[in-house]
């Protein structure tokens, strides 16, 4: 089964704004990002992206420190589902000497991850890959799969039955990613991002029945929040950069979407989540509980 053709063609579109935008490398994340609430946005389109780019950066310390990473990915190999540039990877090999295999479905981002990869100096730690995170070949090939801002793309299930596959005995799935609080804007999100959001619920009992129990849960969302907030900022000075018509209206979308998601945070439609899966011995799929 393909990824998605509508994600391929959506991301291979956007790739020079999100270049522009969280460039130029050659570390580039492309993840939300985790802001204080108190912290006033800037005054520029420059400030602006100064800001969502640090908070990048504070998610993934975050991420890194939920998951245990100085003693479960150190020197360890790694299955990045979903690397966008590869920023996640790069980072995890320059600091962990992780070595990572960097997936995605976007024949693009592959050539433009061998290129950041090279230039950050990790392409013997760093294998970036065209392929469909859903399908990866061979048996406990890893210590660690994770994925930042991508799994709400996947199919549940069917993902973390190939992460059981994929897994050496004793290692973990570990997540960064936006889920339904509660009912109502899930669908609208979906239909932005042609995604597949779920609630945390969803994930603990696909991963339960592929043998994994959810361990921990971090709860981040107040700070992601803000990021939001950053990224309609972001568009609004952006429109008005350009006179071109097609290109207002596209950034005008951007920036009430932006604006709802925002809301959606707030109002507890959306919850950002670092999550942490271990595998357990296969006997039975009772649920495991989380910390």
């Amino acid at each position: 089964m393909p990824a998605d053709p509508r994600v391929v063609a959506w991301y291979d579109a956007k790739t020079d704004e999100l270049l522009y935008k969280y460039g130029p490398g050659p570390i580039v994340h492309y993840h939300t990002g985790l802001v204080d609430p108190a912290e006033p946005s800037g005054a520029d389109v420059d400030a602006v992206l100064a800001q969502m780019r640090r908070a990048q950066v504070t998610m993934l310390e975050r991420a890194l420190d939920t998951w245990n990473a100085g003693a479960r990915l150190r020197g360890a190999a790694a299955l990045d589902a979903g690397a966008g540039f590869g920023g996640t990877a790069i980072h995890l090999a320059q600091t962990f000497g992780t070595r990572v295999t960097a997936v995605t479905p976007v024949e693009r981002h592959v050539e433009l991850m061998r290129e950041l990869v090279a230039r950050a100096g990790v392409g013997d730690r760093v294998e970036p890959m065209l392929g469909d995170a859903h399908e990866i070949e061979g048996q406990a090939r890893f210590d660690a799969i994770y994925s930042i801002g991508a799994s709400n793309y996947f199919d549940k299930p069917r993902w973390f039955r190939a992460a059981s596959r994929l897994l050496r005995p004793g290692g973990a799935v570990l997540i960064e990613d936006t889920f339904v609080g509660r009912p109502g804007l899930g669908e609208l999100f979906d239909q932005y991002w042609y995604s597949r959001i779920g609630t945390l619920e969803s994930y603990e009992e696909a991963g339960a029945q592929a043998g994994f129990r959810l361990e921990r849960v971090d709860d981040v969302t107040a700070q992601a929040e803000g990021f939001w907030r950053l990224a309609a900022d972001y568009s609004r000075f952006r429109i008005k950069q350009t006179d071109d018509e097609a290109l207002v209206a596209s950034r005008r979308a951007s920036l009430e979407w932006h604006r709802v998601f925002r809301q959606g945070h707030l109002d507890g439609h959306f919850r950002d989540l670092i999550l942490v899966f271990e595998c357990e011995p296969r006997r039975g799929s009772g649920r495991g509980r989380a910390q």
